[in-house]
């Protein structure tokens, strides 16, 4: 049974079923084996979001093919970028970068695991986040 007043916790469970669901399908029509479950409405939902999900990924990857789509713009430039990590291996706190930059404290935080990732243990110890 589908509560109508709790959508976010709807779509949780249909992710994890169709999830499950897409594991468990061998010949390819999810679709038809959701009806036969005696699940329609729930078919008719899953289906849909399956067509819509398909679309949009054909729809980014041809975009992406002609060079308009190139993702989300980053929060900072490259050059804010590498202030920011020096800022905060000087000491500075990251909340105040990030009000400085207008960005969250994650987002902070974010660039400094970047850094982290990219250049190792030497600079992570220099970086480290400070409240």
């Amino acid at each position: 049974m589908i509560d109508e007043r709790r959508p976010d916790l709807v779509a949780t469970v249909a992710q994890v079923q169709l999830a499950y669901l897409r594991k468990q399908d061998r010949d390819g029509d999810l679709g038809a084996r959701l009806m036969a479950a005696s699940s329609p409405r729930f078919a008719e939902q899953a289906a849909g979001d399956l067509l819509l999900r398909e679309r949009q990924a054909g729809g980014f990857a041809a975009a992406k093919a002609r060079g308009v789509y190139k993702g989300r713009r980053t929060a900072l430039t490259p050059e804010q970028a590498v202030a920011l990590v020096a800022r905060t291996g000087a000491g500075e706190r990251t909340g105040a970068l990030a009000a400085e930059y207008g960005i969250s404290r994650e987002t902070v935080s974010t660039y400094l695991r970047a850094v982290r990732s990219c250049l190792g243990d030497e600079l992570a110890s220099s970086a480290t986040p400070s409240g």
